[in-house]
């Protein structure tokens, strides 16, 4: 009968709900209720076989919820410990994570000033190559123009030697004629 009174507790106690279906629970308040009933029609001994019974019976529900109290208090360790793995595993990950952004930031500087002596290395060139390019321009406007100079210097000389030779042709032929017609009368 005590059982009985107590079960509500026992029912009611959340450790003990959560690994207790509800099936399970109304099973064990229909055997205390049936044991109550039946331990009423027995004999005063049978009666107190069915109490002790009944205390036994409480002594190992008692042992269950025990086991069950430490078994919650290690899952609980458990969880705890699986927590601080995840959180230093995080914390771990995150800082691996950083250092390899650093690291990644320092080499990006390193190629970044690569890339801009490149650069510079490039505007350099392309400015000697200007450079030379006008260079090399001048010199050959000069000596182009020194060429026409000198091209044209010869063009007049042999323009003007060339009109000494037509006259001079000219002149010889006028010469021949002479000489001819002077033969012709000297002939005759």
């Amino acid at each position: 009968m005590e059982l009985a009174l107590a079960l509500p507790s026992i029912i009611l106690d959340p450790d003990l709900s959560t690994i207790l279906t509800i099936d399970e629970m109304n099973a064990i308040n229909d055997v205390i209720l049936y044991d109550v009933e039946f331990s009423k029609n027995l004999p005063q001994s049978a009666f107190t076989a069915d109490l002790e019974r009944q205390v036994d019976h409480k002594k190992t529900l008692g042992d269950v919820v025990k086991r069950y109290k430490k078994n919650i208090a290690v899952i609980d360790k458990i969880g705890r410990k699986c927590s601080e793995n995840i959180t230093n595993t995080t914390i771990k990950y995150e800082k691996r994570q950083l250092g390899l952004y650093k690291v990644w930031e320092h080499e990006q500087r390193e190629i970044q000033s690569a890339l801009e002596n490149v650069i510079d290395d490039l505007e350099s060139l392309k400015n000697a190559n200007r450079n030379l390019e006008q260079a090399i321009h001048a010199r050959r406007s000069t000596a182009e123009s020194k060429l026409l100079a000198i091209i044209a210097k010869y063009d007049a000389e042999i323009g003007s030697r060339h009109q000494m030779l037509q006259e001079l042709n000219e002149i010889y032929e006028y010469d021949k004629l002479e000489k001819h017609a002077l033969e012709v009368i000297l002939s005759l």
